[in-house]
Formats: structure tokens, C-alpha cells, sequence
């Protein structure tokens, strides 16, 4: 192990390069004393054997993209959106009039993912695109579902440092992790091990978990309790109702959302001693197509009545919401594939202008 290291060091001929792969090696390391190979290998921790591809990875990434600057809007952030990127058909990241748009409007902040079925350089032209319209970007690294996640997120990580440099990016380690039948116990662990190297190898990067489905308390402050290092923000998705509720409750539901707020920051405290931002990653309607998507009158009105709600909640500790998701789903967007502003996304931009004249 120490061998290893030490040629990594040799072969890089950069300090902050070592730097780097120290923190790699040593997670290693700590893994092959503190757990068995096998449970290394559960949590995305690479073996013994495998920690020349761990700094090989580390030591490559030199100091790519350290020049790159992102120039974030001035919008609330609670106004921010998510890619879809689902193909290579991503309207946001293959239409530069579509980005002039998004960056006229102000858009602050834009979630994306890591899809496997993807290549790296999709993605780069993905990142590529949130840095043209000078959105703040928060990326979606892979979480403990992935067996070499510490490997796999080290690339990724180099691929957004090429892009972004050492400027702020947002980190979520996985997505919605009980859905996949990851314990927050299980969460915590792949997270100690795999954000502990990442966080050392991109130190000006913000670290966000355990990106839960709905609001779940008791998963967040027992992550919170076990995690180290710390997250800096602390995220969980919303979605107010399904088709079968009513309209008045589908409303209603929106003052959920602020106790929720309210009652996680509170919890995440007393469990931690800790006051840990909060980001609610993903929001709409509904997380399947309702019919109401398509009824202009009401779409409208409720998206209007969320983003006053979220913008709002700003004073009880939320940090950023992303509406879910603004092109390329047919129940969901806010721009359709001809390029034009949906009825929620009507609504959406011009809260959005009426925010940011405020806001300016």
C-alpha cells in the first residue's frame, strides 16, 4: 500500500496532484484495515488490489479546469431546475438558443445527473451548457447502489473539475437511496468512505445527501448522526399529491412543505448539534403524469402557489429547490420540444421575472 502511494507521487510531479491521491490511498487503506474486502466492494471501496486504478485515477486528473469560472445568477435559488439528460436528445444541452434563454431568464441553479448510459462526453456537454447560461450547477454523483462508486465518482469528479475548476459545485451522492432499499445506516457508511476521499480531492466543492424521495426525518438525522465528514446541505425531494387527490388538496399540501422545512432542520439539529442547509432537489405535482399537467388554469396557479411557498421558506432555512424537470418529459417540462414555454413553464418564468427584478 505504501509502495503504491509513494510511486503515485513520483509519477505526478504536482503537490496538490499528491494531495490528492493521499486522500485516495488512505481511504483506501483505512478500508482494507478497518473492513473485510467484501464489504469494502458493498460500499463502492476499492481493495487492496485495486488501489494503483484508485491513484491512477486520482493522479490524472492534474489540474484540469483549474482556470474554468461559473458565473452564478443573481435569482433567489429556489427558482433552480433539473436536467433531465435521460438521452443524448437533451433539448437544454443540444440547443444553444434554448440555453440563451434559460441564462436571459436568469435560471440560478441546474441539477443534473451522471447517467451510465451516457457517454463522458455528453455529460461534458452538459456542464458545458449550465456554464453558458452561468447557472450555479449541482451534479449527481453515483451513490452506494454503485458497488465501484469511489472509482466511478472519482472520474466523474474529474470531469466536472474540467469543466468548473475549483469554483462551488454541488455534490448529491446518489438519488433517492430507499427506493433502492439502502438503510440510512448502509447510506452513512458508503458515504464515510467515499465522500471523505472526494471532499479532500475537491475541497471547495459542497457535499449534499442522502437525496431521500420524500421527507423521511428519521432516515436524514440518523445519516446525519453517522456521517463523516458532515453534509454540507441536506436535501430530500417534494411532490404534493397524486391524481386521484383533489385540487384543494394538491394546494394544501404546499404548507406541508414549509413544516417540513421547519420540523428537518429542527430534527437534524437536535440529532447533530448541527445547522446543516437544506436544498429540496426536486418538486412538482406529481412524480407521475397527472392530468392536471395539462390543464393550463390550474398548472398555472399551482406553480405559481409552489414557488411563492419555496421562495418564501427561504426565511425558515431552505437554501435552493429545483422544479423537476424543465425539458424533454411530456407531463413535466417547463419548455416542450419545439422549444416553446409549457403552461407550467409560463408560470414558472414569470415568477422567476418578477423574482429577479426583486431580487435585483
Amino acid at each position: 500500500m505504501e509502495s503504491t502511494c509513494k510511486t503515485s507521487r513520483r509519477l505526478s510531479g504536482a503537490p496538490s496532484v499528491w494531495r490528492r491521491a493521499s486522500a485516495c490511498c488512505s481511504c483506501v487503506w483505512l478500508c482494507a484495515i478497518l473492513l473485510a474486502p467484501a464489504a469494502c466492494a458493498r460500499v463502492g471501496i476499492p481493495t487492496p488490489a485495486q488501489t494503483t486504478t484508485c491513484v491512477a485515477s486520482v493522479s490524472s486528473m492534474g489540474l484540469a479546469g483549474a482556470s474554468a469560472t461559473n458565473t452564478a445568477a443573481s435569482a433567489p435559488l429556489t427558482y433552480g431546475v433539473n436536467l433531465a439528460l435521460y438521452d443524448t436528445t437533451d433539448i437544454v444541452t443540444n440547443s444553444a438558443t434554448v440555453q440563451s434563454t434559460l441564462r436571459a431568464d436568469s435560471v440560478p441553479i441546474i441539477r443534473m445527473p451522471f447517467r451510465s448510459t451516457l457517454p463522458d462526453s455528453y455529460e461534458v456537454r452538459a456542464m458545458r451548457a449550465i456554464q453558458a447560461i452561468h447557472a450555479r450547477p449541482l451534479v449527481i454523483v453515483h451513490g452506494p447502489t454503485d458497488k465501484n462508486a469511489l472509482l466511478d465518482d472519482i472520474h466523474l469528479i474529474s470531469l466536472v473539475q474540467s469543466v468548473f475548476g475549483a469554483t462551488t459545485v454541488y455534490v448529491e451522492f446518489g438519488n433517492e437511496p430507499e427506493l433502492a432499499g439502502v438503510s440510512a445506516t448502509q447510506y452513512a457508511a458508503a458515504w464515510n468512505t467515499v465522500i471523505a476521499c472526494l471532499k479532500q480531492m475537491a475541497p471547495t466543492y459542497k457535499f449534499v445527501g442522502p437525496v431521500n424521495a420524500f421527507f423521511n426525518p428519521a432516515y436524514v438525522t440518523t445519516f446525519s448522526r453517522l456521517a463523516h465528514p458532515h453534509p454540507d446541505v441536506i436535501s430530500w425531494h417534494e411532490y404534493a399529491c397524486g391524481n386521484a387527490d383533489s385540487d384543494a388538496l394538491c394546494m394544501r399540501r404546499l404548507d406541508d412543505w414549509t413544516t417540513h422545512i421547519t420540523q428537518m432542520r429542527q430534527a437534524v439539529l437536535a440529532a447533530t448539534n448541527l445547522t446543516i442547509s437544506v436544498m429540496i432537489t426536486e418538486w412538482n405535482l406529481d412524480d407521475k403524469p397527472d392530468p392536471r399537467y395539462q390543464n393550463p388554469a390550474f398548472i398555472q396557479s399551482w406553480t405559481t402557489a409552489a414557488l411563492h411557498t419555496l421562495t418564501a421558506d427561504r426565511a425558515d432555512g431552505l437554501d435552493a429547490a429545483m422544479q423537476y424537470c424543465v425539458t424533454n418529459n411530456p407531463a413535466f417540462s417547463l419548455i416542450d420540444t419545439s422549444g416553446a414555454l409549457t403552461p407550467a413553464g409560463q408560470a414558472f418564468f414569470a415568477s422567476l421575472l418578477q423574482a429577479g427584478t426583486a431580487q435585483g
